[in-house]
């Protein structure tokens, strides 16, 4: 995962890689905090965090999709996705 966000993401290519690898272990656990447990939603809620800087939860918005209770996972990813992707930021 971090040779990809590194080849990925200019921000993540600066990182020393201890600090890099720190930062998706971290990621991780903060996405299988909030139901997000699939792989595949894993690797996209890394790109996130790596595409806003590590910074996800100090952009307005972000906090709703992801203490939904109502929501699964994937659609959790897929909204913050959308989010992300929309100018959300």
């Amino acid at each position: 995962m971090a040779d990809h966000l590194s080849a990925a993401f200019g921000g993540c290519r600066e990182l020393p890689r201890a600090e890099l690898e720190g930062k998706i272990a971290a990621g991780i656990t903060e996405a299988n905090q909030h139901g997000i447990d699939l792989e595949p939603d894993v690797r996209v809620y890394l790109e996130i965090l790596a595409d806003l800087d590590w910074e996800l939860h100090e952009r307005p918005g972000a906090d709703a999709i992801l203490s939904a209770t109502n929501i699964s996972g994937t659609g959790k990813v897929d909204q913050l996705s959308d989010w992300a992707t929309f100018g959300n930021r």
